[in-house]
């Protein structure tokens, strides 16, 4: 059994256009048309975004001699992110090899590379 690919939302309203339709509907599938780019812009400003903090995030640690703790991170950024993001964002990149995590007496520390924290253990 062959896997049907699915259409998008724009696919389909394009799809619509090429039928006979009233001035009314026309414009009205043209409007939703143009909503569905908007949103789609949107959400590339957000990944814009979020690619923007992972990268000054692994910035940080490549320049830092030593591994860092969220709250560090935080501290350094001025706590213009909460700890909870720069976590979050942490995870991604632990997850994508980028970084190394660290646990030291229940506190994680990340870092580029293991450097200056003894006796650790290196999940990743």
């Amino acid at each position: 059994m062959a896997t049907e690919i699915k259409k998008t939302k724009k696919e389909f309203y394009e799809e619509i256009l090429k039928y006979d339709l009233t001035e009314e509907q026309a414009t009205f599938i043209q409007h939703e048309i143009e909503l569905l780019a908007k949103k789609s812009s949107k959400v590339k400003k957000i990944d814009a975004a979020i690619a923007e903090l992972e990268n000054k995030i692994f910035d940080m640690l490549c320049d830092s001699p030593d591994a860092m703790t969220c709250t560090e991170i935080s501290k350094a950024m001025n706590f213009e992110y909460s700890t909870q993001k720069i976590s979050a964002h942490l995870k991604k990149l632990k997850d994508a090899n980028k970084v190394k995590k660290i646990v030291k007496k229940g506190k994680s520390y990340f870092s580029v590379e293991c450097i200056n924290v003894p006796n650790e253990q290196i999940f990743g």
